[in-house]
C-alpha cells in the first residue's frame, strides 16, 4: 500500500523543560536495526494499575540518533498533560534516522517492536494505546494505524495526511485530524482528502482546521487550551462503545425534517448504553435513541450523537445535512448556480406590494479565476446602469460579500466585473474585474473609510466596453472607484444581484449573513427596491416596477 512521506523542515515551538525529557532507551530487534526512543513514565505510579499509552511520532526536523531531539522541541504540553494525574500515562517518543520516514516497512516494524518491548515491562492497558504524531509523524501515524488496526483506541494525526485508499481499513478507528488552513508545507488537502474519503467509507472521523495557521498546527492541539482534545482520546477504549446511527436524508430543502436513529450504536464489553445526546448543529438537541428534527434555514449542518456506557466511556458519531432553499419560478428573472456552491442557490417570487423576488446561496469567493456563487440576473443589451444601497449586515467575516455585477456568460471563469461590499475588520467596497476567460479577477479598493451600513452604496456602469465601479454614501453624489475596458465586450451582458455566503472548506455550519440592499436601481430595464441579505447569503427583492428605455450616464 502506498503511503505519503513528505520530508520538510519542521517549525519549533517551545521546548520542554530539561528534567522533563523521559529515560533513554534504544530497541535492538538482534538482526542489525536499533531505534532509539524517550519512556515517560505515569507520575505517581501505581503498581497495582495498568495505565494507558500513548505513542508520540516527531517530524522531519527531529529525525536522527541523539534521541533527544524528538522531546526536547513541539511536545512540552503533551509531555505535560501525560505526566498530569488526570492523564497519567505513558509517553513512547522514538527517534527515526534521517531519510526513513515513519511509513516504510523498517520504522514501522521497529515501532512494533518499541511498543512490544514497554508493554512487556510496564503495566500498560491493551485496550488504551494511543498515537499521535506532527507532520512527518502524522503521516506515520496513518501509517501504524493502518498496519495495526486492532492495536489503537484513537488516532490523533496533525499536519498531515494519507492515501485516500486506506479509509476502508481504519474506518473503526477514532481519529481526530488536525490541519492549519494556511499552511504551506503540507497542504491541508492532505488531510481534507483522508478526512472525505473516511465519511465517505462510513466513518465519522473529527477534523479540525485551525483558520489563518500555517504548519505548525501542533501547538494549539497539544495545548488543548478548550480541554476537547485529551478528555475525547483518553475516554477511547478497543472494544468501547461506538456511536452509530442512521439519518433519514442526507439534504433538501427548507423547512426539513430529518429522523436519526442510534439503533446501531453498541456499549463495548460487558457495558450498556446510559445516554444518548443529540446535537443537530443548529441549537437543536434530543436526548433519546431515535429523534426528528426540523431545519427552518439553509445551511450544511452536523449532527452530532455522543453515547456513554455505563463504564463512563463514551464516543462520537458525525453526519452531514446540506439544507437547500425551496426553488421556485421567478420569471421575467432568471437564477443560477455560478460555479460548484455547496448549497445549492434558489430564488423565489414573493407577494410584498405585489412583486418581490428572494435570493438565498451558499457560496466559497469571489476571486481567483473561477467563481462559487448563486446570481439573479436579466440578460440585458446595450448600456445600462445597476446600482444598490447596502443598508444593514450582520455577521459578515472576509469571505462574505454582497454586491451588483455584471457577467459575460454564467460558466464560473466568465469575463465579468462587480462591485461589492465586503464587511472585514474595516469595511471594504470592492471593484472586481476579470478581463479574460480563465484569468485572474483583478480587485481595486474604494475608500469608504467612515461609512457605515445603512449609507453605502455600489454601482457598476457599462458605456460601451468599458465598466465602471462607483460608490456613495447616499446614492446621490458618486465616487468612482476604478474603471476597465474589456475588449470585444459581448453586446448583450448578464446582469443582477450577487451575495456569497460563508461555506467552510471542511466541516461546521455556515455562518448566518444578514444584509439589507435597499433601492436597487436597474437601469435600461428594471427598478428594483429594498433587497434582504439574510441567513447563508439570502436576498429578497421587493418592488420591482419596469422602466425600460432609461439610461443614466
Amino acid at each position: 500500500m502506498r503511503y505519503f512521506f513528505l520530508a520538510f523542515i519542521v517549525l519549533v515551538s517551545p521546548a520542554a523543560p530539561a528534567q522533563s525529557l523521559g529515560q533513554p532507551f534504544v530497541f535492538d530487534d538482534g538482526q542489525g536495526n536499533t531505534m532509539p526512543y524517550r519512556l515517560f513514565v505515569p507520575p505517581n505510579l501505581d503498581p497495582e494499575r495498568e495505565y494507558p499509552l500513548v505513542l508520540f511520532l516527531h517530524g522531519a526536523g527531529e529525525c536522527g540518533a541523539d534521541n533527544l531531539a524528538q522531546v526536547a522541541n513541539n511536545i512540552g504540553s503533551l509531555i505535560a498533560k501525560t505526566q498530569s494525574d488526570r492523564f497519567a500515562s505513558y509517553l513512547v517518543a522514538p527517534q527515526t534516522a534521517c531519510g526513513d520516514g515513519w511509513s516504510s516497512p523498517r520504522p514501522v516494524a521497529l515501532v512494533d517492536g518499541i511498543l512490544a518491548e514497554v508493554e512487556a515491562s510496564y503495566a500498560v492497558d491493551p485496550r488504551r494505546l494511543y498515537v499521535t504524531g506532527l507532520s512527518m509523524g502524522g503521516f506515520g501515524t496513518f501509517a501504524q494505524i493502518y498496519s495495526f488496526p486492532e492495536r489503537f483506541a484513537a488516532a490523533v494525526p496533525i499536519a498531515s495526511g494519507a492515501a485516500p485508499e486506506i479509509a476502508p481499513a481504519i474506518v473503526n478507528i477514532p481519529i481526530w485530524v488536525f490541519h492549519g488552513s494556511a499552511d504551506t508545507t503540507v497542504s491541508p488537502d492532505f488531510s481534507r482528502g483522508i478526512v472525505a474519503a473516511l465519511r465517505d467509507a462510513g466513518g465519522s472521523p473529527r477534523y479540525t482546521e485551525y483558520p489563518g495557521v500555517g504548519h505548525d498546527s501542533w501547538s494549539a492541539t497539544y495545548l488543548d487550551a478548550g480541554d476537547t482534545l485529551y478528555p475525547w482520546l483518553f475516554s477511547r477504549i478497543l472494544g468501547g462503545p461506538q456511536a452509530r446511527f442512521s439519518v433519514s436524508t442526507s439534504g433538501g430543502a427548507a423547512p426539513l425534517e430529518v429522523c436519526v436513529n442510534a439503533g446501531d450504536s453498541v456499549a463495548g464489553d460487558g457495558a450498556e448504553i446510559i445516554d444518548f445526546d443529540w446535537d443537530f448543529g443548529d441549537g437543536g438537541t434530543a436526548a433519546d435513541a431515535a429523534a426528528c428534527h426540523t431545519y427552518m434555514e439553509a445551511g450544511r449542518r452536523e449532527i452530532t450523537l455522543r453515547v456513554e456506557s455505563d463504564l463512563g466511556f463514551w464516543d462520537e458519531g458525525t453526519a452531514t445535512v446540506l439544507v437547500h432553499c425551496d426553488r421556485e419560478d421567478v420569471t421575467p428573472w432568471s437564477a443560477a448556480d455560478i460555479g460548484e456552491p455547496l448549497l445549492h442557490g434558489a430564488a423565489q417570487l414573493g407577494d410584498l406590494e405585489g412583486r418581490s423576488l428572494t435570493l438565498c446561496a451558499g457560496g466559497k469567493f469571489l476571486s481567483g479565476t473561477e467563481e462559487s456563487l448563486h446570481f439573479v440576473y436579466q440578460q440585458i443589451e446595450g448600456d445600462i446602469t445597476l446600482s444598490g444601497r447596502v443598508s444593514s449586515l450582520e455577521g459578515a467575516s472576509a469571505s462574505r460579500q454582497v454586491g451588483v455585477m455584471f457577467r459575460e456568460s454564467l460558466a464560473p471563469n466568465a469575463r465579468c466585473a462587480a462591485m461589492t461590499f465586503r464587511q472585514t475588520l474595516a469595511a471594504a467596497a470592492l471593484f472586481q474585474y476579470r478581463d479574460a476567460p480563465s484569468g485572474t479577477l483583478r480587485v481595486r479598493s474604494g475608500n469608504i473609510s467612515g461609512a457605515e451600513v445603512p449609507n453605502i452604496w455600489l454601482r457598476v456602469t457599462r458605456r460601451g466596453e468599458e465598466i465602471i465601479g462607483y460608490t456613495s454614501t447616499d446614492g446621490v453624489e458618486w465616487t468612482e472607484v476604478s474603471r476597465r475596458a474589456l475588449a470585444a465586450l459581448a453586446p448583450a451582458l448578464y446582469a443582477g444581484v450577487i451575495a456569497i455566503g460563508a461555506e467552510p472548506t471542511a466541516g461546521g455550519p455556515f455562518d448566518a449573513l444578514q444584509t439589507e440592499i435597499g433601492e436597487i436601481s436597474f437601469y435600461n430595464s428594471y427598478r428594483i427596491s429594498m433587497v434582504f441579505v439574510e441567513s447563508v447569503a439570502k436576498i429578497s427583492l421587493h418592488n420591482i416596477d419596469l422602466a425600460r428605455d432609461r439610461f443614466e450616464r
